[in-house]
């Protein structure tokens, strides 16, 4: 699969004039190590947690604007998330 910031990556950015562009930026192979902190963390479900984690991604990445950051407030998301649906259960 091609994203955008691998097709555009050369091409100068005058040539877009005033069009907004959304860059999709590729899932990092480090996520599957952060879901498995926060399964254990947590004492959540895998399934669960990966779940979560891919849907506060693709939220955040829609508005990011420093994309370097998308791992940790990804983590922060679901870590929260969590935490706020233990709160809830006892």
């Amino acid at each position: 699969m091609t994203y955008i910031a691998d097709a555009v990556q050369d091409l100068p950015s005058s040539s877009f004039g005033h069009a907004s562009v959304k860059v999709m930026h590729k899932r990092p192979a480090a996520a599957d190590d952060a879901i498995a902190r926060i399964a254990n963390a947590h004492n959540a479900p895998l399934e669960r947690v990966r779940e979560a984690f891919w849907n506060a991604w693709d939220t955040l990445q829609q508005d990011a604007k420093f994309p370097d950051y998308l791992m940790v407030l990804t983590e922060r998301r679901v870590r929260e998330a969590l935490r706020h649906g233990d709160r809830t259960r006892h």
